[in-house]
C-alpha cells in the first residue's frame, strides 16, 4: 500500500484513527482543518463523521476556522476516495464511502452509543436507573444494544417497533413491547425515553401527555424524532444526544472509524 492517506477535521475519533491508521505502518497525515494542498496530495481522504451539517461548510468541532466545501472540493479529483459520513450526494466528484450507511459501522457504535446514553441518564436524573421505567423507541441496532444496558443496571424497559418479528424478539427477551405507533397511549408511564427512530414521533399531541419529570434522551440524527419545541413549551426534559461515540468513548469509535476505513482502502 503506497496511497497517501490524509485524514482531516471531524471530531477527536479522527485523531484516534489517524494514529491507528499511523502505527499500522501506512502513509498518513492529519490536520484538524483540512487544507486544499493536502488534499490534492492525497489518494484517500478520510474526513469527518459526518462530514458536514449544513451541507455549506466541513464539520469541524475542533476548530474555530470555517472551510467550506467548495473549496475543499476544488482539490478533489475522480481517482481519489473520500470515505466520511452523511455525504452529500455529487459535490465532492470522487468516489465515495459512507460510513453512515454501513450495517458493521452502526453495528460496532451501538455500544459506544447505549454508554453514552446511559451516562446521560445517570447524570440527568435524580433517581436510581434500577426499578425505573424506561422506554426505548425503535428496536434496530441501537435499540437491541440499549434495552440490553438499561436492564442490565435493572431498569424496567419497554420497547416499541413497527415490525411484529421485533416485537416478537423482544418479548421473547424478556421486555415489554409496543407498537410504535401506540407510544400517545403509554408515555405518561416512563421516567426515561430513549428515541432511536429517525422520524417524528414525539410530536407535540404525544408529548401533551408525558409526565413533566421525564427525561427524553433523542439519539436520532437530526433533525430527530422530537418536536424540540413543543417540548420546551410543554416543559418535557429533552436532551438531543449526538455524536456520541465521539464525545463518550472517542478512541474506540476511532478505532472503529480506522478498522473500517483500511478495510475499504485494501479493496480500493
Amino acid at each position: 500500500m503506497n496511497k497517501k492517506i490524509y485524514v482531516a477535521g471531524g471530531d477527536l475519533r479522527l485523531y484516534h484513527a489517524y494514529q491507528s491508521i499511523l502505527k499500522k505502518g501506512y502513509d498518513v497525515i492529519y490536520e484538524k482543518e483540512p487544507s486544499e494542498k493536502n488534499t490534492a496530495e492525497a489518494d484517500i481522504l478520510l474526513f469527518g463523521v459526518p462530514v458536514t451539517r449544513d451541507n455549506k461548510t466541513l464539520f469541524l468541532p475542533q476548530s474555530d476556522k470555517k472551510v467550506y466545501l467548495s473549496d475543499i472540493t476544488k482539490a478533489i479529483d475522480k481517482n481519489k476516495l473520500l470515505i466520511a459520513g452523511k455525504i452529500p450526494k455529487g459535490i465532492f466528484g470522487c468516489k465515495t464511502e459512507d460510513l453512515l450507511l454501513r450495517d458493521d459501522f452502526a453495528i460496532l457504535n451501538a455500544v459506544p452509543t447505549a454508554e453514552g446514553v446511559l451516562e446521560i441518564a445517570m447524570r440527568e436524573t435524580d433517581f436510581c436507573l434500577s426499578g425505573a421505567n424506561c422506554l426505548i423507541t425503535g428496536y434496530g441496532r441501537i435499540g437491541k444494544v440499549l434495552s440490553d444496558r438499561f436492564n442490565a443496571v435493572g431498569a424496567c424497559v419497554t420497547v416499541t417497533a413497527r415490525r411484529d418479528s421485533d416485537l416478537a424478539l423482544s418479548s421473547a427477551l424478556g421486555f415489554k413491547a409496543i407498537q410504535t405507533a401506540d407510544v400517545i397511549n403509554h408515555i405518561k408511564d416512563f421516567d426515561i425515553i430513549i428515541n432511536t427512530v429517525p422520524y417524528l414521533i414525539f410530536t407535540e399531541e404525544v408529548l401533551k401527555n408525558a409526565s413533566k419529570d421525564t427525561l427524553l434522551i433523542d439519539t436520532a440524527s437530526s433533525p430527530g424524532g422530537v418536536d424540540f419545541k413543543a417540548a420546551k413549551s410543554l416543559g418535557v426534559k429533552t436532551i438531543h444526544a449526538l455524536s456520541l461515540p465521539g464525545k463518550v468513548a472517542p478512541k474506540t469509535a476511532g478505532e472503529i472509524i480506522s478498522d473500517l476505513a483500511l478495510k475499504i482502502i485494501n479493496g480500493f
